[in-house]
C-alpha cells in the first residue's frame, strides 16, 4: 500500500496500489502559529496511516517566498521522517516528490488548480475528492504509474527532430 500525502493546514492523503480500491481523506490540523502544537496535532493521522503502507509519496515543500510557510512545510515533513522511524522503517522508503510534478502527471498542467485537480481526479476514476486528496492523488500517481516528463524537455526532444505523440 503506497501513501501519498499532500502537506499542508489541511493534509490531503490516498492509501492504496496500482491495482484495487483507494482510500482518502483530508486531515485538518490545528490553526496555531505555535510550531510543536502543529506538529502534534499531526500525530493521530501519521499514527493511523503509517503503519497500513509499505511506502510513502510525499509532497516536496515549495520554499516560496516566504518564511513561515515554508517553515510550518518543511517542520511537517521531517514529522513524517520521525513517524516513519518511529515504526522501525527505513528512510529509503519516502520519495519526495514536487506538488506541481503531480499536478503536470495528474492533469497536464504543473500549475493547475484546485478545480482542475478534482476534475482530473474524476478523470482517472476518483470522483468526489477534495482538493487535498487531488494533489496527494497526483503525488501518489508519479509515485505509483511515474512522472510525467516536463513540457519543456518534451519540446526541447522535438525540437530535436522526434516526433512526439501524445
Amino acid at each position: 500500500m503506497i501513501l501519498g500525502l499532500d502537506l499542508g493546514q489541511t493534509v490531503g492523503w490516498v492509501l492504496g496500489d496500482a491495482v484495487g480500491p483507494l482510500r482518502s481523506g483530508s486531515f485538518e490540523l490545528k490553526n496555531t502559529t505555535d510550531l510543536g502544537a502543529w506538529l502534534r496535532s499531526s500525530d493521530p493521522l501519521f499514527q493511523a496511516l503509517l503503519p497500513q503502507c509499505t511506502a510513502i509519496a510525499v509532497e516536496q515543500p515549495f520554499m516560496g517566498k516566504s518564511y513561515f510557510p515554508a517553515r510550518k512545510l518543511i517542520a511537517l515533513l521531517g514529522h513524517v521522517y520521525y513517524h516513519w522511524n518511529c515504526i522501525g522503517r527505513s528512510a529509503s522508503g519516502i520519495e519526495e516528490i514536487p506538488v506541481s510534478t503531480g499536478k503536470l502527471t495528474l492533469s497536464g498542467h504543473g500549475g493547475a488548480d484546485k478545480d482542475r485537480m478534482i476534475a482530473a481526479a474524476a478523470e482517472r476514476g476518483y470522483p468526489d475528492l477534495s482538493e487535498h486528496e487531488a494533489d496527494a492523488l497526483g503525488i501518489w500517481w508519479c509515485y505509483v504509474f511515474g512522472r510525467r516528463e516536463s513540457i519543456a524537455k518534451a519540446r526541447a526532444r522535438t525540437s530535436k527532430g522526434v516526433i512526439i505523440k501524445p
